[in-house]
């Protein structure tokens, strides 16, 4: 039973001005998006979808240092969409929705072959301020739900409250949010509803080599308590780093992008159960993007639906992870 409620936790638990003497050959400047006022009050958004390959290892700590508990590796599907409008000419609004499947193969164990797989669904929306030639403020609400097959109907409920901004220059974007987080996970281990709280923070940093194509680089941290009937079960902490790139085809809807990011995830249970737990997660995706309408990358970063969600803890627990 001890096992079930850190499972559960766990299955709770992705950034110059040319002198007038020089010669006539130009260098090429950074790219600046040319937004125009009938362009700010469009609608913008895309739907895509990505495909990519997931491994993980699990270690396991019970006050002897820490062990290895395998590996499991698998597919990692995901659908998207975001849309954006403009309530005034500065005034905008954002929602986002995304589903990802993620499949755990952890071979064969007792002579059975054990996969499942985890499920998360998210939705976000976002209210935000935007001068195109300046920056975004804005806030944000978001909810993800990851549900673990390996233990039936036990599921974690994600709520995020937050702020964000994203300063823009020349080719360059910097983005920053900060958010509350609660968690719920109902009926773990068949003794009532465990409870969490804590914060997200997260980032990116966006260089646009040229008006469709974007490099970016982003980090997040997520630490979150859980507890019940006011007792301390476990501290959890998740931090994800990852790279992206971000084609746009010319005279064309589709844009093609690569992204790789590595998780961290630790589990500390000494308090209660005189464990600790951890997964590492490495991720390599490949996806398709359907632009709506016909903004260049860089338009869409000043003009359009350029706002993301928090990456929710979604690492599964390890089958082979000791009874305490």
């Amino acid at each position: 039973m001890k096992k079930l409620v850190i499972a559960a936790v766990l299955a709770s638990a992705p950034f110059a001005a040319q002198a007038a003497d020089m010669p006539s050959k130009a260098k090429k400047a950074a790219p600046v998006a040319h937004v125009t006022e009938a362009s700010v009050l469009n609608f913008d958004g895309f739907v895509g979808g990505e495909i990519g390959y997931q491994s993980t290892s699990h270690g396991f700590d019970y006050g002897a240092g820490n062990q290895d508990m395998g590996n499991d590796k698998g597919l990692n599907l995901n659908v998207h969409g975001s849309f954006e409008t403009m309530l005034s000419s500065q005034y905008g609004l954002q929602m986002d929705a995304a589903l990802n499947r993620t499949t755990h193969d952890f071979g064969t164990i007792q002579g059975q072959d054990l996969n499942y797989s985890t499920m998360v669904p998210t939705i976000a929306g976002h209210v935000f301020w935007r001068d195109s030639s300046k920056g975004l403020v804005g806030v944000f609400a978001q909810s993800t739900t990851t549900d673990n097959l390996l233990i039936g109907t036990v599921a974690t409920g994600y709520t995020y409250a937050g702020v964000e901004g994203q300063y823009f220059m020349n080719g360059f974007t910097a983005y920053g949010q900060v958010a509350y987080l609660s968690a719920s996970i109902p009926g773990a281990s068949l003794v009532g509803d465990v409870k969490g709280d804590g914060y997200a923070l997260a980032a990116q940093l966006r260089y646009f080599v040229d008006p469709n194509l974007m490099i970016a680089l982003r980090g997040s941290y997520t630490q979150a308590s859980y507890q019940y009937a006011g007792v301390t079960l476990a501290d959890n902490s998740t931090s994800v780093v990852g790279l992206r790139a971000e084609y746009r085809l010319p005279n064309n809807p589709a844009s093609l992008y690569a992204d790789v990011s590595y998780n961290m995830n630790k589990i500390d249970a000494s308090s209660s159960e005189g464990v600790k737990l951890s997964m590492d997660d490495a991720r390599v995706m490949f996806g398709l993007n359907l632009n709506l309408g016909g903004k260049s990358l860089l338009e869409r970063d000043r003009s359009g639906a350029s706002l993301s969600t928090i990456d929710a803890p979604t690492t599964a627990v390890s089958p082979n992870t000791p009874q305490t």
